[in-house]
């Protein structure tokens, strides 16, 4: 329902937003993913660290003639590279991507006409989904994220973005579907992330 409701909400985001804005920024991003923290579910606790690179189309919208605040929004895929469990390396090539989404609002600091600062914060989701013939397992991460970024105005239209983001994921949500039969379990996730990223946008 959470995450249904999330997706929703960045969809709109990204239609009626670029309408109302009176400048918008479009454009992809990508990076690394750097991730440790401690999963339980039920008795068992797991201690990991993971790395996967996202791939987003990612947007802000600022309001108000050289308005200084605005919403960002990110959607995309975030893929598998590295995982490890309790110290011991775990195979990720047989591991799904996950579908990855944020917003949250955006403070603009120019410091020239070719350069500006960006500070955000906002909320994030992550969910996965692994299927064979006897069912499906679906995890849902839900948290928050602060963010600062250098933006550099290449020409009139074209920004590039590099920046990193700092994240929490504070809840955790698992589907499991065997058989036909479906079992929600609600666990505990206390999970760090490290996201230095970089993109591209198109302003107008």
């Amino acid at each position: 329902m959470i995450k249904k409701l999330l997706v929703t909400v960045l969809l709109a985001l990204c239609v009626v937003l670029p309408t109302f804005a009176s400048e918008n920024w479009i454009g992809v991003s990508t990076g690394g993913d750097f991730s440790f923290g401690e999963n339980t579910i039920g008795s068992d606790e797991t201690e990991y660290s993971t790395f996967n690179v996202p791939l987003q189309a990612s947007g802000m919208s600022f309001f108000g003639e050289d308005s200084s605040v605005g919403l960002s929004y990110n959607v995309g895929l975030s893929f598998p590279i590295s995982r490890t469990e309790d110290g011991e390396k775990v195979d990720t090539s047989d591991n799904p991507s996950s579908f990855v989404a944020s917003a949250g609002p955006v403070f603009r600091i120019s410091n020239s006409g070719a350069m500006d600062l960006l500070v955000g914060a906002g909320f994030r989701l992550a969910s996965t989904t692994w299927s064979n013939d006897l069912g499906e397992i679906k995890t849902t991460l839900i948290g928050v994220y602060g963010d600062v970024a250098i933006a550099s105005n290449m020409n009139k239209n074209i920004v590039m973005v590099a920046g990193a983001k700092l994240g929490f994921n504070y809840s955790k949500k698992m589907e499991v579907t065997l058989l036909g039969f479906t079992n929600t379990i609600e666990g505990e996730n206390s999970e760090f992330i490290v996201n230095p990223y970089m993109g591209v946008y198109y302003k107008f």
